[in-house]
């Protein structure tokens, strides 16, 4: 099943339960960074240390092509959660780590999935506000708008609330068990197909 034939683009934009879901611009993204990173680090359970890098890396990644991204805010403009991402390619850190696991398993698939693909970058909840629904409607949204056939990314391999997002999304798992050249916890790559508009 194809998440275009479950989305609703009208639920991800209403209010409920007083956060709002929406897409943003690369300058909204752009002044939102310092409090988005605070968000991932928390999420991660990486130390605040690796905040002012991380923002700095959210900089570079504005200019990427066809960048895509939507925040979730409570009534009172507090930023709860964010995704972002974008157009896959080669010379993209991420998309050639990815691209060099596929090439070494001899796994064929992630590598047609890496050809024409959008990246999914980041998506993440603060923890105390995950469990509402506010990451499942942040992927809805960012999916809604993707101008590509197919929708990438990577999480931490283990039984974790976001694989149980990403599944329930109809996303399939393309390879278990990869680690990061930054980062020795194992990573699962998943993929979803979106169908055509």
């Amino acid at each position: 099943m194809s998440v275009r034939s479950f989305l609703r683009p009208d639920r991800a934009r209403r209010p409920d339960g007083q956060i709002t879901v929406g897409a943003i611009d690369a300058v909204r993204l752009d002044a939102l960074r310092e409090e988005a990173t605070g968000i991932w680090a928390s999420a991660m359970g990486y130390p605040s240390s690796l905040i002012a890098t991380r923002a700095s890396l959210i900089r570079q990644h504005l200019r990427e092509p066809d960048l895509r991204a939507v925040t979730a805010h409570e009534s009172d403009g507090t930023l709860v959660g964010f995704a972002y991402g974008y157009r896959s390619q080669p010379g993209q850190w991420w998309h050639d780590e990815v691209h060099g696991l596929a090439e070494r398993a001899g796994n064929g698939v992630l590598l047609d999935w890496l050809a024409d693909c959008h990246e999914l970058c980041e998506l993440h909840v603060r923890p105390h506000q995950q469990g509402r629904g506010i990451g499942r409607r942040l992927a809805e949204e960012f999916l809604a708008t993707i101008p590509a056939r197919r929708v990438i990314l990577s999480t931490p391999d283990s039984p974790t609330a976001a694989v149980s997002l990403y599944e329930a999304l109809g996303m399939q798992l393309l390879a278990p068990g990869f680690v990061f050249s930054t980062d020795a916890r194992p990573f699962a790559i998943y993929g979803i197909e979106l169908t055509a508009r």
